[in-house]
Protein backbone atom coordinates (compact mmCIF):
# COMPACT_ATOMS: atom_id res chain seq x y z
CA UNK A 1 0.00 0.00 0.00
CA UNK A 2 3.01 2.48 -0.16
CA UNK A 3 3.61 4.93 -3.48
CA UNK A 4 6.95 3.04 -3.65
CA UNK A 5 8.27 5.53 -6.94
CA UNK A 6 8.77 9.28 -5.52
CA UNK A 7 8.64 10.98 -9.01
CA UNK A 8 9.50 14.46 -8.93
CA UNK A 9 10.89 14.68 -12.76
CA UNK A 10 14.11 13.21 -11.78
CA UNK A 11 14.71 10.77 -14.67
CA UNK A 12 18.22 9.10 -14.85
CA UNK A 13 19.52 6.55 -16.33
CA UNK A 14 21.38 5.27 -13.14
CA UNK A 15 20.56 5.45 -9.53
CA UNK A 16 24.09 6.91 -9.11
CA UNK A 17 23.70 10.14 -11.39
CA UNK A 18 21.08 11.57 -8.39
CA UNK A 19 24.28 12.16 -6.06
CA UNK A 20 23.24 13.39 -2.79
CA UNK A 21 19.84 12.84 -1.76
CA UNK A 22 18.57 14.80 1.62
CA UNK A 23 14.82 14.37 3.02
CA UNK A 24 13.88 18.23 3.82
CA UNK A 25 10.46 17.21 5.71
CA UNK A 26 7.06 15.46 5.71
CA UNK A 27 3.76 16.21 6.74
CA UNK A 28 0.50 14.45 6.68
CA UNK A 29 -2.11 15.52 3.81
CA UNK A 30 -5.57 13.35 4.76
CA UNK A 31 -4.36 10.07 4.42
CA UNK A 32 -1.65 10.65 2.70
CA UNK A 33 1.70 11.60 3.54
CA UNK A 34 4.21 14.24 1.55
CA UNK A 35 7.96 14.04 1.05
CA UNK A 36 9.88 16.74 0.47
CA UNK A 37 13.48 15.84 -0.67
CA UNK A 38 16.31 17.51 -2.57
CA UNK A 39 19.11 15.55 -4.89
CA UNK A 40 22.14 16.50 -6.61
CA UNK A 41 23.31 20.39 -6.89
CA UNK A 42 19.83 21.20 -5.03
CA UNK A 43 20.98 19.63 -2.08
CA UNK A 44 24.24 20.48 -1.70
CA UNK A 45 23.44 24.20 -2.42
CA UNK A 46 20.52 23.55 0.26
CA UNK A 47 23.22 22.06 2.81
CA UNK A 48 25.63 25.17 2.09
CA UNK A 49 23.28 27.81 3.11
CA UNK A 50 21.79 25.77 6.37
CA UNK A 51 25.17 25.19 7.27
CA UNK A 52 26.22 28.88 6.85
CA UNK A 53 22.89 30.20 8.80
CA UNK A 54 23.55 27.58 11.63
CA UNK A 55 27.37 29.16 11.62
CA UNK A 56 26.71 32.64 11.96
CA UNK A 57 24.03 31.90 14.11
CA UNK A 58 26.10 29.93 17.16
CA UNK A 59 28.93 32.87 16.70
CA UNK A 60 26.46 35.41 16.99
CA UNK A 61 25.31 33.64 20.33
CA UNK A 62 28.67 32.55 21.36
CA UNK A 63 27.78 28.36 21.05
CA UNK A 64 28.30 25.39 19.85
CA UNK A 65 26.73 24.88 16.56
CA UNK A 66 25.33 21.29 18.02
CA UNK A 67 23.94 23.65 20.92
CA UNK A 68 22.24 25.94 18.91
CA UNK A 69 18.56 24.65 19.47
CA UNK A 70 18.91 24.55 23.42
CA UNK A 71 20.68 28.00 23.12
CA UNK A 72 17.87 29.32 21.41
CA UNK A 73 15.32 27.63 23.35
CA UNK A 74 16.44 29.19 26.34
CA UNK A 75 16.79 32.74 25.08
CA UNK A 76 13.35 32.24 23.32
CA UNK A 77 11.63 31.39 27.06
CA UNK A 78 13.82 34.43 28.60
CA UNK A 79 12.29 36.29 26.39
CA UNK A 80 8.90 35.54 26.61
CA UNK A 81 9.61 36.21 30.61
CA UNK A 82 10.96 39.23 29.85
CA UNK A 83 8.27 40.57 27.53
CA UNK A 84 5.65 39.35 30.61
CA UNK A 85 7.43 41.31 33.47
CA UNK A 86 7.22 44.51 31.07
CA UNK A 87 3.26 44.21 30.49
CA UNK A 88 3.02 43.75 34.59
CA UNK A 89 5.39 46.97 34.67
CA UNK A 90 3.42 49.04 32.01
CA UNK A 91 0.20 48.13 33.76
CA UNK A 92 1.32 49.37 36.96
CA UNK A 93 2.57 52.23 35.83
CA UNK A 94 -0.74 52.73 34.11
CA UNK A 95 -2.65 52.79 37.01
CA UNK A 96 0.24 55.30 38.50
CA UNK A 97 -0.67 57.37 36.04
CA UNK A 98 -4.87 56.76 36.27
CA UNK A 99 -4.68 57.65 39.46
CA UNK A 100 -2.84 60.91 39.09
CA UNK A 101 -5.39 61.72 36.36
CA UNK A 102 -8.45 60.86 38.21
CA UNK A 103 -6.91 62.98 41.21
CA UNK A 104 -6.47 65.88 38.89
CA UNK A 105 -10.13 65.59 37.48
CA UNK A 106 -12.25 68.49 38.42
CA UNK A 107 -15.92 68.65 39.42
CA UNK A 108 -18.32 66.00 40.83
CA UNK A 109 -18.62 63.25 39.36
CA UNK A 110 -14.59 64.18 38.07
CA UNK A 111 -14.26 64.27 34.11
CA UNK A 112 -11.30 63.83 32.70
CA UNK A 113 -9.55 65.56 29.38
CA UNK A 114 -6.86 64.47 28.07
CA UNK A 115 -5.17 63.82 24.41
CA UNK A 116 -1.75 62.68 23.08
CA UNK A 117 0.14 62.38 19.73
CA UNK A 118 3.17 59.91 20.88
CA UNK A 119 0.59 56.96 22.24
CA UNK A 120 -1.31 54.18 20.60
CA UNK A 121 -5.12 54.08 21.12
CA UNK A 122 -4.81 50.36 22.42
CA UNK A 123 -2.50 52.14 25.49
CA UNK A 124 -4.69 55.05 25.89
CA UNK A 125 -7.96 52.71 26.08
CA UNK A 126 -6.38 50.40 28.63
CA UNK A 127 -5.15 53.91 30.52
CA UNK A 128 -9.07 54.55 30.41
CA UNK A 129 -9.85 51.31 31.92
CA UNK A 130 -7.64 51.87 34.81
CA UNK A 131 -8.97 55.69 35.50
CA UNK A 132 -12.82 54.42 36.18
CA UNK A 133 -11.64 51.83 38.26
CA UNK A 134 -12.38 54.54 40.64
CA UNK A 135 -15.61 55.47 41.46
CA UNK A 136 -17.06 59.15 40.37
CA UNK A 137 -15.18 59.35 36.88
CA UNK A 138 -15.75 59.62 33.48
CA UNK A 139 -12.64 59.60 31.42
CA UNK A 140 -12.60 61.67 27.93
CA UNK A 141 -9.48 60.93 26.31
CA UNK A 142 -8.10 61.35 22.18
CA UNK A 143 -4.78 60.14 20.27
CA UNK A 144 -3.91 61.73 17.54
CA UNK A 145 -1.91 58.90 15.38
CA UNK A 146 -0.65 59.83 12.05
CA UNK A 147 -3.42 60.42 9.97
CA UNK A 148 -6.41 59.47 12.01
CA UNK A 149 -8.00 60.83 15.57
CA UNK A 150 -9.16 58.33 17.81
CA UNK A 151 -11.59 58.67 20.88
CA UNK A 152 -12.14 56.94 24.28
CA UNK A 153 -15.01 57.54 26.13
CA UNK A 154 -15.17 55.36 29.50
CA UNK A 155 -17.34 55.82 32.62
CA UNK A 156 -17.41 54.20 36.25
CA UNK A 157 -19.77 52.16 37.36
CA UNK A 158 -21.47 54.28 39.75
CA UNK A 159 -22.21 57.23 36.55
CA UNK A 160 -24.99 57.28 34.36
CA UNK A 161 -23.45 58.80 31.08
CA UNK A 162 -24.04 56.86 27.79
CA UNK A 163 -20.32 56.80 26.34
CA UNK A 164 -21.60 55.41 23.20
CA UNK A 165 -24.46 57.85 23.19
CA UNK A 166 -21.53 59.98 23.50
CA UNK A 167 -19.06 58.95 21.19
CA UNK A 168 -21.70 58.66 18.48
CA UNK A 169 -22.63 61.90 18.72
CA UNK A 170 -19.42 64.01 18.81
CA UNK A 171 -17.70 61.79 16.06
CA UNK A 172 -18.98 63.34 13.01
CA UNK A 173 -16.75 66.08 14.61
CA UNK A 174 -13.90 63.69 12.92
CA UNK A 175 -15.40 62.65 10.14
CA UNK A 176 -15.61 59.37 11.35
CA UNK A 177 -17.87 57.10 13.69
CA UNK A 178 -17.49 54.37 16.47
CA UNK A 179 -19.32 52.67 19.24
CA UNK A 180 -19.14 50.77 22.36
CA UNK A 181 -21.22 49.95 25.43
CA UNK A 182 -22.78 52.28 27.54
CA UNK A 183 -19.36 52.43 30.27
CA UNK A 184 -16.53 52.43 27.10
CA UNK A 185 -16.88 52.91 23.72
CA UNK A 186 -14.75 54.06 21.12
CA UNK A 187 -13.90 55.24 17.85
CA UNK A 188 -12.50 57.71 15.93
CA UNK A 189 -11.92 59.87 11.98
CA UNK A 190 -9.57 61.23 9.86
CA UNK A 191 -9.99 65.26 10.56
CA UNK A 192 -6.79 65.09 13.24
CA UNK A 193 -7.26 68.50 13.77
CA UNK A 194 -11.20 68.44 15.42
CA UNK A 195 -9.52 66.13 18.15
CA UNK A 196 -9.41 68.89 20.80
CA UNK A 197 -12.77 69.96 19.07
CA UNK A 198 -14.80 67.21 19.65
CA UNK A 199 -13.36 66.51 23.45
CA UNK A 200 -14.54 69.49 24.11
CA UNK A 201 -17.85 68.96 23.12
CA UNK A 202 -17.98 66.17 24.64
CA UNK A 203 -16.68 67.65 27.79
CA UNK A 204 -19.58 70.28 27.50
CA UNK A 205 -22.17 67.34 26.86
CA UNK A 206 -21.15 65.27 29.78
CA UNK A 207 -20.74 68.65 32.21
CA UNK A 208 -24.89 69.76 30.91
CA UNK A 209 -25.95 66.47 31.40
CA UNK A 210 -24.87 66.75 34.89
CA UNK A 211 -26.13 69.86 35.76
CA UNK A 212 -29.51 69.21 34.55
CA UNK A 213 -29.02 65.87 36.73
CA UNK A 214 -28.55 68.03 39.79
CA UNK A 215 -30.64 71.23 39.36
CA UNK A 216 -34.04 70.90 40.94
CA UNK A 217 -37.18 69.60 39.28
Amino acid sequence: DFDWSPCGGTHVKAAGQVGIIVLRKWERRGATIRVDFLCGQRALADYRWKNATVNRLAAGLSTRDRDLAETVERLSAESTESRRQLSLAREKLLDFEAAELAGGAAGSPGVVVRAWSDRSAEEVRRLAQHIVQRPGIVALLGVAAGDKAHLIFARSADQSTDMNALLKAVSPLLGGRGGGTPSLAQGGGPLVDALQAALQAASQSVQSALAAQSSPS
